[in-house]
């Protein structure tokens, strides 16, 4: 992420409108997915792509939620049903699922031992197909997790990360 430091973002510094609650969805530094945003929705309304290293805030009105991660054009995605209380702020870590990672793994081993473009194919295949059966039925399938963290875990984390481009 390229934008401004958490520190010096308005979201952090003003306080949440009345009437209104605020969250916080990072991501930090991984193996898995470097190179992809994650898309991220809240009650179906597309509201950011978060990258590496970095931060998108949303005001939203105080009830019940349901925040979705996911990653364009992959099987499965990440559902969390989350209550946000007025002024409150909420913070979510969005990471890599290493058992979606693991389900690729027989397509990508195919992958580096194909010689053909045909070869490739199938093996790129055989990976979704992988992925796909690992999430099927699962609240939180997909290549991304995300999870609720207390304000003295987070905070340390997020001055030093960057907004991420909506």
């Amino acid at each position: 992420a390229t934008g401004e430091r958490f520190e010096a973002h308005s979201s952090h510094i003003e306080a949440v409108a009345p009437g209104m609650a605020r969250i916080f969805v990072y991501r930090l530094g991984n193996l898995h997915n470097r190179t992809s945003a994650a898309s991220l929705k809240l009650d179906e309304m597309e509201f950011g792509k978060l990258k590496v290293n970095g931060f998108v805030s949303l005001e939203v009105a105080p009830g019940p939620h349901i925040l979705n991660v996911r990653l364009e054009l992959e099987p499965g995605n990440c559902d969390l049903p989350l209550e946000m209380l007025g002024t409150d702020t909420g913070y979510f870590l969005v990471e890599s699922r290493g058992e979606n990672a693991a389900a690729r793994t027989p397509g990508s081993i195919s992958f580096l031992l194909s010689q053909t473009i045909l070869g490739g194919i199938a093996s790129q295949i055989a990976s979704d197909i992988g992925a796909a059966m690992e999430s099927e039925g699962r609240l939180c399938g997909g290549p991304f997790s995300v999870v609720r963290v207390l304000p003295a875990a987070a905070l340390p984390v997020l001055k030093d990360l960057r907004e991420s481009s909506k």
